[in-house]
């Protein structure tokens, strides 16, 4: 145990993420705090959303809970009443942070609700309600998970040290090298057991300025948002307020190949999830975002310059794209 972090797996008063209080459980990712939810939840079966990464559906799978899919409307809710039995609990994601009055709203139908904030890293807590976070889809960390609302459980440390390439690669050889190695990276979590946060991911998380990176991101988000708003289908994304703290900004529109275009600008913009358009489970919601979803970045590296740039080669592929179906 390292100086001033308290036990293994816990969250002390001054250390990472203090807006999660002091009974968060350190682990090393998202999905495996939903496995350890689960494992000490003694369910049978979990209702889930269609859109929703394969991992999770394997996370479920793995510590033999069925999952039961429910689709989703165009505001990103249950497009059905989510009634759960004494062996069933509820998973509400709150997608890409923007969901946090929708998360409150499912946490006063239920009692047996765990809110997935693994895209709202500054989502606070609810009072009585499971909630899980993956501070390595907001800031450079190898490895990391949180979840507030379950025991600590008896975890080895885990070492992640020789998880770093991408980080290394991105700041040493630029985006383009270091996205390879991240897609990479993110292929070992499909395996990795549960285990508490790396020391090494709780020293790095220690240095960050959560403040200075809330506001870039949300800075960032309204830039993205006042030039790109008016050709975004996604109105939960246009008329979102500046409560939250997003991880990106999800542009759905249907125009081809738009992220292999940012991509050829050096700009990585990841998809949300297309393995959703090869699940039966998904209904036609979940199949549009799969498809045509870009999340482009907004993260607290870039500045007011980068999304003018992002801007520029978005409207551009736009207008180029519908030249092109005028013409044909």
């Amino acid at each position: 145990m390292e100086p001033g972090t308290g036990q293994p797996g816990s969250d002390k008063p001054g250390s990472n993420a203090p807006h999660l209080g002091p009974n968060a459980v350190r682990l090393n990712s998202g999905r495996n705090g939903l496995r350890a939810t689960l494992m000490a939840s003694g369910a049978k079966r979990i209702h889930i959303p269609d859109y929703i990464c394969d991992s999770a559906v394997q996370a479920v799978r793995a510590v033999g809970v069925e999952p039961v899919f429910y689709r989703l409307d165009d505001q990103l809710q249950p497009a059905v009443d989510i009634t759960c039995a004494k062996d069933e609990m509820w998973l509400s994601v709150n997608y890409f942070g923007l969901m946090d009055t929708a998360m409150s709203d499912a946490a006063h139908q239920t009692d047996r609700l765990i809110v997935d904030n693994c895209q709202a890293f500054y989502a606070s807590p609810l009072d009585g309600v499971i909630s899980i976070y993956s501070p390595r889809k907001f800031f450079g960390v190898p490895d990391g998970g949180y979840v507030v609302g379950i025991a600590a459980g008896n975890w080895s440390n885990d070492n992640s040290q020789a998880r770093m390439k991408h980080m290394l690669l991105r700041t040493q050889q630029g985006a383009r090298a270091g996205y390879a190695a991240f897609q990479d990276h993110e292929k070992i979590f499909a395996d990795l057991p549960v285990r508490f946060m790396s020391p090494l991911t709780q020293t790095l998380l220690a240095t960050v300025d959560y403040a200075a990176a809330a506001w870039q991101r949300r800075e960032n988000y309204r830039l993205l948002n006042e030039k790109l708003g008016a050709e975004n289908q996604l109105k939960v994304a246009v008329y979102h307020g500046q409560d939250g703290v997003p991880l990106v900004y999800p542009f759905v529109n249907e125009a081809e190949d738009l992220r292999a275009e940012l991509h050829r600008h050096d700009i990585f913009a990841a998809s949300y999830w297309p393995d959703c358009l090869q699940r039966p489970e998904c209904g036609s919601q979940a199949r549009n975002l799969a498809r045509n979803l870009t999340a482009l970045p907004i993260d607290q590296r870039y500045n007011a310059q980068d999304m003018d740039r992002i801007t520029h080669v978005v409207l551009e592929h736009l207008a180029r794209n519908r030249v092109r179906l005028v013409v044909s």
